[in-house]
């Protein structure tokens, strides 16, 4: 399958930046494939033109399961590793269908959601306390994505009731 997160890099100091974010979240490789390709280079032609690919660096995200051929999601923000980082999470949040059972719940539990932990099957939880409009919880489910004995949770502290705080001795 295409990956979900495309890049077109050039020159190579922006590519070795960027190119660190795969290397920096290997937890992120059931979620997020990150492909890179050169478009400078001349065995790259046939393919920078058959995915429309004219201006450099070009960032694209394709959905699973969508025609790689007709995506047009480039992303224009900044290009640092913490911005591309968030906008991954971002569109990972925004998209919708059967791929996405496989992904972390990135929203925040709430009430009485958080009384059910741990589960029924005794799994090991981590609850990170977090403003909404934090990306360390998120990051974190998806650094620890391929440690299927610990669930991490994020939790808003607007969301978190006196019988929860007594109930986790917090």
């Amino acid at each position: 399958s295409p990956p979900l997160l495309s890049l077109s890099l050039s020159p190579p100091p922006l590519s070795l930046s960027l190119l660190s974010l795969s290397h920096s979240n290997p937890g992120w490789s059931p979620v997020v494939k990150l492909g890179v390709i050169d478009c400078s280079a001349k065995q790259s032609y046939s393919t920078c033109t058959d995915y429309g690919v004219h201006g450099y660096p070009t960032m694209r995200f394709f959905q699973p399961g969508g025609d790689p051929k007709s995506a047009t999601d480039n992303y224009h923000g900044s290009r640092e590793v913490e911005d591309v980082q968030e906008a991954i999470i971002n569109r990972l949040q925004s998209w919708e269908g059967p791929f996405a059972a496989k992904w972390p719940h990135f929203q925040p539990l709430e009430g009485d959601h958080l009384l059910a932990i741990p589960g029924k099957d005794w799994t090991p939880a981590a609850l990170i306390f977090e403003d909404q409009d934090s990306f360390v919880g998120r990051k974190l489910m998806l650094d620890l994505l391929d440690l299927r004995e610990l669930q991490v949770y994020r939790v808003l502290p607007s969301n978190v009731s006196d019988r929860v705080l007594y109930n986790y001795q917090l």
